[in-house]
């Protein structure tokens, strides 16, 4: 089996992933109002769970407006990313795939540690997605790994 190619694609803040956010909140309001409007009057609870409501959209705010733009390299055995200080190998998983666009899960090739995560879109250089998407489903063959013990015919 062939390797993907190489290929660098641009990663990093996404208006998809900005319009899944506010969609999420949005839904959250329209819950929330629906709470409102349906329920008992409105009292702490109501109070207290649009704090709450507010408080998660600051912080998904805050988040998106974080997130480290740069680009991700796939140079035929493995993967690093440049965006956020320095370039540093990572693993790459596609965990949501809507054909034109991917939300990624970056993190250290021994999965371990902290997990960063892009929605990459094919917006973003439409001439590299093909070529970024063979790269993010490849899978490299297994090394033959030798028998622990003596081999006997």
């Amino acid at each position: 089996m062939r390797s993907a190619p190489s290929v660098s694609y641009p990663a990093g803040r996404s208006r998809f992933g900005a319009l899944v956010l506010g969609l999420a909140w949005t839904a959250g309001l329209a819950s929330l109002s629906g709470w409102w409007w349906l329920g008992p009057a409105a009292g702490w609870r109501h109070a207290a769970v649009a704090v709450l409501w507010l408080g998660c959209g600051a912080l998904a705010l805050w988040s998106h407006r974080r997130t480290p733009s740069g680009q991700l390299h796939w140079d035929g055995a493995s993967w690093t990313c440049s965006a956020g200080p320095g370039c540093r190998p990572v693993s790459v998983e596609a965990v949501i795939d809507l054909q034109s666009v991917l939300l990624l899960r970056l993190g250290k090739p021994d999965r371990t540690g902290s997990t960063g995560w892009f929605w990459v879109g094919q917006d973003a250089d439409p001439a590299c997605w093909q070529a970024l998407r063979r790269a993010v489903y490849f899978r490299a063959p297994e090394q033959a790994v030798p028998p622990a013990g003596p081999v006997t015919s």
